[in-house]
């Protein structure tokens, strides 16, 4: 099981990931795409979430999708959450 990260550790995290924002209990994003855009994007995140054993939360309103990442098993963000931002 992966560690659960500190609140110091995330926010130097989030400093290099452009466009996430979170903190200690989950990370998001939001992105505003066309559909065909966005189907491609999830097909991709699909295809690295089976890779780390790890699937996001994908919510769709309108044009703007947001991905949420969070480990269950830890209770908040981990280093599966960082590896697929």
């Amino acid at each position: 099981m992966p560690p659960l990260l500190d609140a110091p550790l995330i926010d130097e995290t989030l400093q290099s990931l452009p466009g996430w924002q979170g903190d200690q209990s989950r990370i998001w994003r939001e992105l505003s795409l066309p559909d065909d855009v966005d189907a491609e994007l999830r097909r991709r995140v699909d295809v690295d979430a089976a890779a780390l054993g790890h699937q996001p939360q994908v919510e769709r309103k309108g044009d703007i999708t947001r991905f949420v990442l969070t480990t269950a098993e830890v209770g908040g963000v981990s280093e599966l959450d960082v590896a697929l931002a």
